[in-house]
C-alpha cells in the first residue's frame, strides 16, 4: 500500500510539473517561433536594458544581505530552542510577516516613511523587512538539527554570537545558500514593491514592454540575460548542496537548551514590531470608521475568499510537486532533478505578463476550456510563477539527514516510509515556510492575474493596484488590512502545532 502511495505521489508531482511548468514553457516558445518576428530593437540588448538589469542585480543582492543580517537573531532563537523545537511565539510572528502580501507592507511603508528617504533605499528597506523571516526559518530549521555539537564546542572559547556566525553559519552553508537564493530571486522578479516605490527596475520595465507589444519575442529576448543571471545563481547553489556538510548531528536533538536565547528572541520580537506592526498601525490610522471595511466586504468579499483559497491550492500544488520529485528517490536520477529544479526557477523569473501569455497559449483551446474558464487556471498560473519556492523548500527538506536516510533505506525502508516517518516529521517547518511564501506571493501577483481573468473572481492584487492608481485610500486600506488580518489565523495554527510537538 505504501509503495502505491509513493508511486502516486511521484506521478502527481510530475503531472503538476508537466502541466504547470513544462507545457506552458514549450507553448510560449512555439508561439514565439510561430509569430516569426524579431524584437523591435533587433536581436541586441540596449544600454537601457542592461542598465536596468544591473540595477536589479545589485538591489536584489543588497536586499538579500540585509534580510540575512536581520534574520540572525531569529535564526538563533529558533535553532537554539529546547529539543530543536520552534518557540511558538516566534513561529507565529514570522508566519504573520510571511503570510502578509509584500504589496500590503509596501503600501504601508510607502505612506509611513518621510519623503526625504529616497525611492531606492525605501524599496531596499521594504524588501529586507519582508524577506528576513525566510532565512530565519530556513537557517533556524537547519540549525536546530545540524551542527549543535560544533556550536557548543565553540562556546568554550567564544561568545554565543561569534559561535553562531563563524561556526554555525559555516556548517549551515547549504541552508544559507538556499535562503539567499530564495530572497534574491523574489527581489529580482518583484513587481509590486518597486512599482509602489516608483523605482524602475528590470521587472517593471519588462512588464511594460510586454503590454506594449503583441509579439512574444519583444519580451522574451530581453529576458535572456536575466535568465542567465538566475541560472548561474542556481547552478552555484546546487554545487553548494552537493558539497554540503553531511555530518548531521541527529543526536543533538536531545541537547538541552542553551542559555542566552532570550536576547535573540527579544530582538526578533522587536524586528516584528518594526516590520509588521508599524506599517499596519499606519494603515489602521488612515481608516475613518468601519464604513470602508463594510463596503469592501460587500463589494470584494467573494474575491477575498476565492483569492486566498486559490493561493492555498497553488501552495499545496507546489509542495506536492517538490515532495514527489525529491521525496521519492528511486526511479529518478539526480541530473533530472537538477534540470527540473533549474527549469522551475528559470520559469519563475519570467515576467508575470509573459507567464500569462504562456498560459493563454497553452490552455486557451476547446479541449481545455473547462480548466481555462475557471479558478484552476489561476491556481496553475501561480504554480508556474512560484512553484520553484515549493521545489526548493522540498529539496532542502529531503536532502537533510543523509546518514539517517541511508541507514533507514539499508534497513529496507521504502520512499513512503522514509517520507512519512523521517522527513516530514523532522523538516515540516521548512515546508510550512515555503508554502507561506507561495501564498503571499500569489496574493501579490498583478501581471499574470491581469491576463488570466476568470468569471469566478477578481484577483485582490489587481484590485489593490487599481485602487492604488486611483488614490482610493479607503478601499485600499480596507483590503490591505483584511489581507493582513487573514494572515493571523494560519499563523496561530502554526504556533499551536509547534507547541504540541514541543510538548509531545
Amino acid at each position: 500500500m505504501r509503495s502505491i502511495l509513493s508511486v502516486g505521489l511521484a506521478a502527481t508531482a510530475w503531472v503538476i510539473f508537466l502541466a504547470a511548468v513544462a507545457w506552458p514553457t514549450l507553448a510560449l516558445l512555439w508561439r514565439c517561433i510561430a509569430q516569426g518576428d524579431a524584437p523591435d530593437a533587433g536581436f541586441t540588448f540596449t544600454a537601457r536594458q542592461m542598465g536596468l538589469l544591473w540595477r536589479s542585480v545589485w538591489m536584489a543582492s543588497v536586499a538579500t544581505l540585509g534580510a540575512i543580517a536581520l534574520s540572525i537573531p531569529g535564526a538563533m532563537a529558533i535553532g537554539r530552542s529546547r529539543r530543536g523545537g520552534r518557540t511558538p511565539l516566534l513561529v507565529f510572528l514570522l508566519s504573520v510577516i510571511l503570510l502578509t502580501p509584500p504589496m500590503v507592507l509596501a503600501l504601508g511603508w510607502n505612506r509611513l516613511l518621510p519623503v526625504a528617504i529616497g525611492d531606492t533605499p525605501r524599496c531596499l528597506m521594504i524588501w529586507s523587512l519582508w524577506m528576513w523571516p525566510i532565512p530565519a526559518l530556513v537557517i533556524g530549521a537547519g540549525w536546530s538539527r545540524v551542527g549543535r555539537s560544533a556550536y557548543e564546542a565553540a562556546l568554550l572559547t567564544v561568545s554565543p554570537w561569534l559561535a553562531f556566525v563563524h561556526v554555525g553559519l559555516g556548517v549551515l552553508r547549504s541552508h544559507v545558500a538556499l535562503a539567499a537564493a530564495i530572497v534574491f530571486v523574489l527581489c529580482f522578479g518583484d513587481y509590486g514593491t518597486p512599482h509602489a516605490c516608483s523605482v524602475p527596475v528590470f521587472s517593471t520595465e519588462l512588464l511594460g514592454w510586454a503590454m506594449q507589444s503583441s509579439l512574444v519575442i519583444t519580451t522574451l529576448w530581453p529576458s535572456l540575460p536575466a535568465l542567465g543571471v538566475v541560472g548561474a545563481l542556481i547552478v552555484a547553489m546546487l554545487i553548494i548542496f552537493r558539497h554540503r556538510t553531511t555530518g548531521a548531528d541527529y543526536m543533538a536533538l536531545t541537547v538541552s537548551r542553551v542559555a542566552g536565547k532570550t536576547k535573540a528572541g527579544a530582538m526578533t520580537i522587536g524586528l516584528f514590531v518594526v516590520a509588521w506592526v508599524l506599517p499596519m498601525t499606519w494603515l489602521m490610522s488612515r481608516l475613518n470608521g468601519l464604513q470602508p471595511l463594510r463596503q469592501a466586504a460587500d463589494v470584494y468579499g467573494r474575491d477575498f475568499v476565492w483569492s486566498i483559497g486559490t493561493a492555498v491550492v497553488a501552495a499545496a500544488g507546489s509542495l506536492v510537486m517538490g515532495l514527489g520529485i525529491f521525496g521519492t528517490r528511486r526511479g529518478c536520477s539526480e541530473t533530472l532533478r537538477s534540470i527540473t529544479t533549474l527549469w522551475c526557477l528559470l520559469v519563475g523569473t519570467i515576467p508575470g505578463a509573459l507567464i500569462g501569455v504562456a498560459m493563454i497559449a497553452a490552455y486557451n483551446h476547446e479541449t481545455t476550456a473547462l480548466l481555462y474558464d475557471d479558478w484552476p487556471i489561476v491556481a496553475m498560473t501561480y504554480v508556474t510563477r512560484f512553484g520553484w519556492v515549493g521545489m526548493l523548500a522540498a529539496m532542502a527538506a529531503t536532502t537533510a539527514y543523509p546518514s539517517l536516510i541511508e541507514q533507514a533505506e539499508t534497513d529496507g525502508a521504502g520512499d513512503a516510509n522514509v517520507l512519512s516517518a523521517i522527513r516530514l516529521p523532522l523538516v515540516w517547518p521548512t515546508l510550512l515556510a515555503g508554502g507561506a511564501i507561495v501564498v503571499a506571493l500569489a496574493l501579490s501577483d498583478v501581471a499574470a492575474s491581469n491576463l488570466i481573468r476568470v468569471p469566478t473572481f477578481n484577483s485582490l492584487a489587481a484590485v489593490l493596484m487599481e485602487k492604488f492608481h486611483r488614490f482610493e485610500d479607503g478601499m485600499l486600506v480596507s483590503i490591505s488590512l483584511a489581507l493582513a488580518v487573514a494572515a493571523v489565523p494560519p499563523a496561530i495554527f502554526a504556533a499551536i502545532v509547534v507547541k504540541r510537538r514541543a510538548s509531545a
